[in-house]
């Protein structure tokens, strides 16, 4: 949006876009390799770091467009924008695992990817799919606290890795996989930010 000049809609997109890629690299990475998911995350995590630091040669961007800013700063009814966001994501995602196909195979991938095989679900691709689904996710967080700070830096972020695992445990979510409380999530993130 600031160096470019693109619409913070497309700007947007694309950023989401860019975190379901960056999912689908680290979901294949883990099928095809059998590495462990923690340790190609955080792997993967010094990688971008490295490359966002190279590309924006660790200056901050606060030039954004006022109407973007003015998103994080916007309420509807008096509740603010990015809170009905927030709820609206934590609905879908309720959704996803608990009325459709995908979601309970998501599920039964994360309790026992054995299991899940051997019931005929298509593991590794769930495996990616979860990632995908992670990445996207992250990327909308990302783009929520641009939006609230009204300016980015290569270091923003980075100071979440901790909470991101620690607001879904206080929720009742197993990081062993097979368990997922969005509610759960939701309060246990309300709890740390509080």
């Amino acid at each position: 949006m600031q160096v470019v000049g693109l619409p913070y809609g497309v700007a947007i997109s694309a950023g989401v876009v860019a975190g379901c890629l960056t999912g689908a690299l680290q979901g294949t990475i883990i099928v095809r390799t059998g590495i462990n998911p923690f340790i190609v995350s955080l792997a993967l995590a010094a990688a971008y770091f490295g490359m966002m630091l190279g590309l924006s040669r660790g200056t901050s961007y606060n030039k954004l467009p006022s109407s973007f800013v003015a998103l994080g700063r916007a309420s509807v009814l008096g509740i603010p924008l990015l809170l009905v966001v927030s709820v609206v994501v934590a609905i879908a995602v309720t959704l996803l695992f608990q009325r459709t196909v995908s979601g309970r195979q998501l599920l039964a991938t994360g309790a026992s990817t054995r299991a899940a095989l051997m019931s005929g679900i298509a593991t590794d691709r769930m495996i990616v799919n979860a990632h995908i689904l992670s990445g996207g996710l992250a990327a909308v967080a990302a783009i929520m606290l641009v939006a609230r700070l009204g300016s980015a830096q290569p270091s923003l972020g980075s100071e979440w890795l901790l909470p991101s695992f620690a607001a879904p445990v206080l929720g009742g979510t197993l990081l062993t996989g097979g368990r997922v409380l969005v509610t759960g999530t939701y309060l246990g993130a309300l709890l740390l930010a509080i």
